[in-house]
């Protein structure tokens, strides 16, 4: 009786441990746990093109403010393109900006993939510090801003990482700039290049 309760005690624990489940029809199907999933990366503009939709849903009249790239670990952004990005968006009818987020990231919590939408701020359109522009007016790349940055970079200063961008028009300028920045902290260089023509502007340290 004893060596029947063991043999039942058994076969009850691998039951237990079978993550298999049966059909109606008896067929045994096996669970998988989900996999991780990949990492995706996309350029500046690419990204920007990604959050417009649920930007334009949330006003028609919206624009683009701003966009930055959150280098990480796993996407250091040394090809032109960056897993996270965040952006923000002006419309002149609710006086409001708007900030949304982009993801691409294989670690942390796979629902924060894709679109992320942030909170609304006052904004008016006068405010040339936070000026809006039209997204036509990206010609160029940040993989092709990296490019020209880098050429006017030092041999030894070509390596460094991570490489960060950010997106913003300039009114004393005129102009629609990608900032190239590489490195972090206080060891860093920023180059700026105009994002319609693709041409060097400045350098900052």
């Amino acid at each position: 009786m004893q060596k029947l309760t063991i043999l039942v005690l058994i076969c009850f624990s691998l039951n237990a441990c079978n993550s298999s489940k049966k059909t109606e029809n008896g067929s045994t199907i096996s669970e998988t746990k989900p996999s991780k999933p990949a990492l995706q990366t996309e350029t500046g503009r690419a990204a920007l093109q990604k959050m417009m939709i649920p930007a334009h849903l949330w006003a028609a009249d919206v624009q683009p403010i701003h966009l930055e790239s959150q280098p990480s670990e796993e996407s250091d952004g040394s090809d032109g393109k960056s897993a996270q990005w965040r952006s923000v968006w002006g419309s002149d009818s609710k006086r409001s900006a708007k900030s949304f987020s982009w993801s691409g990231s294989s670690t942390g919590d796979p629902n924060s993939r894709g679109i992320t939408p942030g909170g609304e701020d006052s904004w008016s359109a006068s405010n040339t510090s936070m000026q809006a522009f039209n997204f036509g007016f990206i010609k160029i790349d940040t993989d092709n801003a990296l490019t020209v940055a880098q050429g006017k970079l030092a041999p030894k200063d070509k390596a460094t990482k991570p490489v960060s961008y950010s997106l913003r028009f300039d009114p004393h300028e005129n102009q629609l700039l990608w900032r190239v920045r590489f490195g972090e902290g206080d060891r860093f260089k920023t180059i700026d290049v105009d994002a319609t023509t693709g041409k060097y502007v400045r350098t900052e340290r």
